[in-house]
Formats: C-alpha cells, sequence, structure tokens
C-alpha cells in the first residue's frame, strides 16, 4: 500500500445458469403454478442479467444504509464454466 486510506470495494454478483430462480421467471408465475399460490410479496424476476446487475449497483449506490459506496462494481458469475464477467 502507499500509505494512502485503504479503499473500500463493494462487489455484487450474481449467478448466471438454470441455478438462479429469479432469471426468466415471470413475477410469481412459476411458484403460482407449482402451488396453487401467488406469493404476497415481489421475486424481482428478470431475464436480462446485466440490467439486473446495474439495477442493483444502483440501489447500494443509492442507499443511505450502505457505507462507503466509492467503488461499487458488478459481476456475473457462470456456474457452468466457473468464470467471472465484470458488468460495466
Amino acid at each position: 500500500m502507499d500509505g494512502a486510506t485503504p479503499k473500500r470495494t463493494r462487489v455484487e454478483l450474481h449467478p448466471a445458469g438454470r441455478r438462479c430462480g429469479r432469471h426468466h421467471r415471470i413475477e410469481g408465475g412459476q411458484i403460482e403454478s407449482d402451488t396453487g399460490i401467488r406469493p404476497p410479496f415481489a421475486l424481482e424476476a428478470f431475464g436480462d442479467l446485466d440490467k439486473d446487475v446495474r439495477q442493483s449497483i444502483a440501489r447500494i449506490k443509492a442507499s443511505p444504509f450502505v457505507p462507503h459506496k466509492e467503488q461499487v462494481r458488478g459481476f456475473v458469475y457462470d456456474v457452468k464454466s466457473g468464470r467471472l464477467r465484470e458488468v460495466k
């Protein structure tokens, strides 16, 4: 280190692949068809991983409850290959 104050980095990580339950689901539709009951809360399903990561980063930066937001980075984790891809 160069003696400067250490930086804190926040990392948002979203998995890609079939194991992610929120990816490509319609709000509550899958749960409702499986159980017959629609959940009373938003599942925040999404179709575009990069867009969802950017939205999560924006929420972190806007939150008054998260300190040290100078560096917030987002990544997509490819479950199949084990690789990380940064979302800009």
